[in-house]
């Protein structure tokens, strides 16, 4: 196979882009990031390509022929199930979110999940079920419904719980990631509202016939309000308050809102809603809270182009049937999202269970100072142990039924296209 040698000014005027050419001209060589960029880039287009340097001035490029047809990017980072993302989350999501915004306009602020319902991110089903959350009754009703339907078996309410919590922190994690580039590239606003659910109870008088005397009834009211910088601040103080009482100190924020079925965790839920629902505002009214959460309100603010450029850097490869038929691009583009979701969904559980099922090493009687040498013994991961006892998952991995009912809920809970 012939190759051909090129400096870096040279194969850049031939091949890079805009953004290539004019980091080039500031700079004068191409930084890591550039650099390692460009070389992907040039990756798709030859059949193979060697480098001698790492992007500056005397950087060599060896090419091999062109290729007829664009390869496939490759994406060389390890899924560790920690937030990393498939090459489709990165392509396919501000896509999706940006067709939404462009073909609809809306003026009030949404929470997360209504905006990952609206740009069609999550189904109908699995945004009724991200409600269980905040309430037990919630998921009863949905594990009922989901044994009706042979989705999952009785008994098996806590991979329920463990699949929606997880999968919607995912996607609420990742959806805010995208709106903050987004809004850094000037192609949307946001604007964040801190708002409050209010339970207002109203007592009125009647007459008890059984008792033939007056007697009092009480009934509620909800209503949404937006909370003031005064209140917010409050409920912040509240927050910290009840987070270093001596009952509460040793919980970490990862056991307060991970460990919901810990004891003491309950505790704590059940004192902050207490706490929150005497909450009151400027005038010293007490305001009901029974929920706090941040709304969201997006707008498109670019033009047509501004978009398609910064798709043009963003991904590439699909700009041509975007120009050519935007339609049919955001069709592909959300089948194509969901297929890649379905999968990493289901090999993060099975990854999930796999790990926890594998012994690891522990180093005991360990103590240099005194001479002694530790011994490394396996230890079985063991779901009965009493640290464990509330958190059932666990015994779903060690039997292996994890990972099975997660794929059954994904299917369930997804979209899909035939």
């Amino acid at each position: 196979m012939s190759k051909t040698e090129f400096s870096q000014k040279e194969i850049v005027e031939v091949e890079g882009d805009d953004i290539i050419k004019e980091h080039m001209a500031k700079n004068k060589k191409l930084m890591t990031n550039m650099f390692n960029r460009f070389v992907k880039d040039l990756g798709q287009r030859y059949e193979s390509i060697e480098t001698i340097g790492k992007g500056g001035m005397s950087t060599k490029y060896i090419l091999g022929a062109k290729r007829d047809v664009e390869a496939i990017r490759k994406d060389g980072r390890v899924n560790n199930g920690k937030g990393q993302v498939p090459l489709k989350y990165e392509q396919c999501f501000p896509i999706m979110m940006l067709q939404h915004l462009q073909m609809n306009e809306s003026e009030r602020p949404q929470t997360i999940n209504k905006w990952l319902l609206d740009t069609s991110i999550i189904s109908k089903d699995m945004f009724d079920a991200s409600k269980l959350r905040y309430d037990s009754r919630v998921l009863e009703n949905e594990v009922d419904k989901l044994v009706e339907k042979d989705v999952i078996k009785r008994g098996e309410s806590c991979v329920v719980s463990d699949y929606v919590e997880r999968e919607i922190q995912r996607l609420n994690t990742y959806f805010m990631q995208v709106v903050s580039k987004l809004h850094k590239a000037k192609i949307i606003n946001h604007v964040p509202y801190l708002m409050g659910k209010r339970k207002i109870p109203h007592t009125s008088e009647f007459m008890n016939d059984d008792k033939q005397e007056m007697d009092n009834e009480t009934s509620h009211t909800y209503e949404y309000i937006e909370l003031s910088p005064f209140i917010a601040g409050k409920i912040a103080y509240m927050e910290s308050s009840l987070q270093n009482e001596d009952k509460f100190k040793h919980l970490t924020l990862k056991e307060i809102h991970c460990l919901k079925g810990m004891k003491l965790v309950q505790e704590y839920w059940k004192e902050y809603k207490l706490r929150l629902n005497q909450i009151t505002d400027e005038s010293g009214e007490r305001l009901y809270l029974v929920l706090v959460y941040t709304a969201h309100a997006l707008f498109v603010r670019a033009g047509k182009n501004p978009i398609i450029k910064w798709l043009e850097k963003n991904n590439r490869e699909a700009i041509e049937l975007y120009n050519s038929d935007n339609m049919k691009y955001f069709l592909e583009n959300a089948k194509d999202f969901h297929e890649t979701r379905n999968d990493y969904i289901v090999s993060l559980a099975e990854n999930r269970q796999k790990i926890y099922n594998t012994p690891f090493e522990k180093v005991v009687g360990d103590n240099k100072e005194l001479g002694i040498e530790g011994k490394i013994v396996k230890v079985e991961n063991n779901p009965y142990d009493d640290k464990h006892k509330w958190d059932e998952t666990k015994e779903m991995m060690y039997l292996g039924l994890y990972a099975k009912a997660y794929r059954k809920l994904q299917e369930y809970y997804g979209h899909t296209f035939k």
